[in-house]
């Protein structure tokens, strides 16, 4: 038996494309098929046995025989497979690999819209109580309660102690305040003696510092790393103040109405690197406000008092400055807000105003709400939510009686005494319900989970 390599040809005639004096243009040959020169191009065709008889499609045993003598018949020729073989073999491939990928992510991307469609849409009926501790039933009356992260956090004018979900204790801490406040910053907590002169600083894991002041601390604000800035009072004057966690200062002010103007808030950024302060202070009788910004970096070391930069604005009062990140701070004012960015030197970004009485505000890491009093509508309240950027993404009218609102998980969350309501960014109404005990206090740690403090104890409760 021979191996000679036949093609069909358009005509159906069968061409023999080697002969025995033509053998080494075979270059390689594999399972049936031999890489071969035709006309100049590299060609993978298969190949049949040839009898005596003429040509016949070569049985099991005959394939077996033929692919045993081609590999004789090429081990002059070639031994491994060429170049240009391995080259169209890994071409043909990282095509295959391509197609596979393009399939594999288009599949990855269906999945995961239809899993973020059914969140953004799903609607809950009604919620279960996880967990119920009424051993503490008559401590509720006492202490104060706020969620950190996903933990609680409970504290009074002589302790502090952080529960997990499940309302296990997490860790302990004793102090002794007239006035115990809190200011939060991600999972760092600043508990402040309003109107005293003692701080204690704590995160996940524990105090982490403790901090006592000259003055009467007015206001405090905390940053990720446990750096404090107060604005403190005594007299006509004024002070702010900023600690690191072990209380040495790092940065001092003194302020009077003749100078900056009084203080009306101060924020930290996440990294304690920026401080805003927004002043209040009269010219000829008429209000106006002062942002100013301190860098405790290299930048601000080379300015008077680490102040960067400040801007100034006629008849509008700012009482609150909050930063969202390491380097955007929104300044609320009467008639709307005005979003500073920058991480050495803030610059003002955008500023939205408002032509309507804003009721309340409310923000996250990534948004900012306001509440708008609609006097000429037949709905209560108009809520607007922006992005960080300052891009407008919902506008419902409602007619909610809300006490607090807050926005947790990219959902907004309104209670009173009695009800509950949960929307999405997108304005639907996830859950709306009854409480079944009266609430003391009521707020989430997770997107549907939710912590209710009674006069019965604490309840965490699950929307389903």
């Amino acid at each position: 038996m021979k191996i000679l390599v036949h093609r069909q040809r358009s005509d159906g005639q069968v061409q023999t494309l080697t002969k025995e004096n033509s053998v080494r243009t075979v270059l390689y040959a594999e399972e049936g098929y031999v890489l071969m020169r035709d006309e100049g191009d590299t060609k993978k065709m298969p190949y049949r046995a040839e009898e005596e008889e003429g040509i016949a499609k070569a049985s099991q045993k005959n394939r077996a025989e033929k692919n045993e003598i081609s590999e004789i018949i090429l081990k002059e020729a070639m031994i491994q497979p060429p170049l240009e073989y391995r080259e169209m073999k890994n071409k043909r491939y990282k095509a295959k690999r391509k197609i596979i990928d393009a399939v594999i992510a288009l599949l990855v991307a269906m999945i995961i819209l239809a899993v973020s469609t059914i969140v953004r849409t799903w609607q809950y009926m009604s919620y279960s109580v996880l967990v119920t501790n009424t051993k503490e039933k008559e401590e509720t009356l006492s202490f104060e309660y706020c969620g950190v992260d996903k933990n609680i956090l409970k504290y009074s004018l002589d302790s502090a102690s952080m529960r997990d979900r499940n309302y296990n204790t997490i860790w302990n801490i004793s102090y002794k305040m007239q006035c115990p406040t809190i200011a939060v910053c991600k999972k760092t907590i600043a508990i402040y003696d309003k109107n005293g002169t003692d701080i204690c600083i704590c995160n996940a894991t524990g105090k982490i510092g403790n901090i006592s002041v000259k003055m009467p601390i007015v206001k405090a604000t905390v940053g990720r790393q446990g750096v404090v800035a107060v604005i403190m009072e005594k007299g006509d004057n004024t002070w702010i103040q900023s600690y690191d966690k072990s209380g040495c200062a790092i940065l001092t002010i003194e302020t009077t109405m003749d100078s900056l103007g009084y203080p009306m808030d101060l924020s930290l950024s996440d990294d304690s690197m920026l401080l805003g302060v927004s002043y209040l202070y009269f010219e000829n009788g008429m209000p106006r406000s002062r942002i100013c910004f301190y860098n405790v970096g290299n930048v601000g070391q080379k300015q008077i008092d680490n102040r960067v930069c400040e801007y100034e604005y006629s008849n509008i009062i700012i009482p609150q400055l909050e930063y969202l990140d390491r380097h955007t701070c929104i300044a609320f004012q009467e008639d709307g807000f005005t979003i500073f960015e920058g991480v050495k030197i803030p610059k003002e970004y955008k500023k939205i105003t408002i032509d309507r009485e804003i009721v309340s505000t409310f923000y996250d890491q990534s948004h900012i709400g306001l509440i708008l009093n609609n006097e000429d509508s037949e709905t209560a309240f108009q809520l607007i939510v922006y992005n960080k950027n300052g891009r407008e993404i919902l506008r419902e009218n409602m007619n909610f009686e809300y006490q607090e609102i807050e926005l947790v998980g990219n959902q907004i969350v309104m209670y009173n005494k009695s009800t509950f309501c949960v929307c999405s960014l997108s304005g639907m109404e996830k859950f709306k319900g009854c409480f079944k005990d009266l609430p003391r206090k009521f707020f989430p740690i997770k997107q549907n989970r939710f912590v209710m403090i009674t006069q019965d104890g604490c309840n965490l409760i699950k929307l389903r």
